[in-house]
């Protein structure tokens, strides 16, 4: 015998939406930004202090290490910023190019939609009244997330990425910047390379 299913408006699905919210898939596109930041800011900003120090340019390596954090935090910005836009253009070409295909060809695009349904294991009938009833409601939105894959939970954000990507590279890039103010070359060379590390 089955266990009665509960209305869709009901506690249980009211808990089950609760917990969704835990899923991290909207976190990916400043997290993947802040992970490279942070990655860059460690590696560039060590790099840059250790050629100063094995210059023996001790006067210059405190300068020298803030306008490499300074310069590197400004590089991820624009270059996440560039990145993600890009990214954006796509989306909304795709999303242009859909609205054309649904345009000339209404059947056909409910029918895609209907097979992308049977593959993922409805039956054909079902398929074909989920497809109808979306594309009743908004059929470009159902095309965009089941097939191309676009929803606003990952939605590419420019500016997003680039604030993550140079705050990060900054919080990386202190971390070997720390080393400088041992007392000695080599200590300075030492330091970075452990605070690095």
């Amino acid at each position: 015998m089955r266990t009665p299913r509960p209305p869709l408006r009901s506690d249980v699905l009211a808990a089950v939406q609760k917990r969704n919210l835990e899923h991290r898939a909207h976190r990916a596109g400043w997290l993947r930004a802040a992970v490279l930041g942070a990655n860059d800011g460690l590696v560039s900003t060590a790099s840059l202090l250790i050629g100063i120090v094995a210059a023996g340019q001790d006067n210059l390596v405190i300068t020298a290490g803030i306008a490499g954090i300074t310069a590197g935090a400004m590089s991820m910005a624009v270059g996440e910023y560039v990145s993600v836009s890009s990214q954006t253009d796509i989306e909304r070409a795709d999303r242009t190019l859909e609205q054309e295909h649904q345009r000339i060809d209404s059947i056909g695009e409910e029918l895609a939609l209907a097979s992308i349904y049977v593959e993922r294991g409805l039956s054909e009938e079902l398929a074909r009244a989920v497809a109808r009833e979306l594309h009743a409601k908004d059929g470009l939105k159902a095309h965009l997330k089941d097939e191309l894959g676009q929803n606003e939970a990952t939605v590419a954000r420019p500016l997003q990425a680039a604030v993550a990507s140079s705050l990060s590279f900054i919080v990386g890039g202190v971390i070997p910047f720390l080393g400088v103010f041992a007392t000695t070359l080599g200590g300075k060379a030492y330091a970075i390379i452990v605070y690095r590390s």
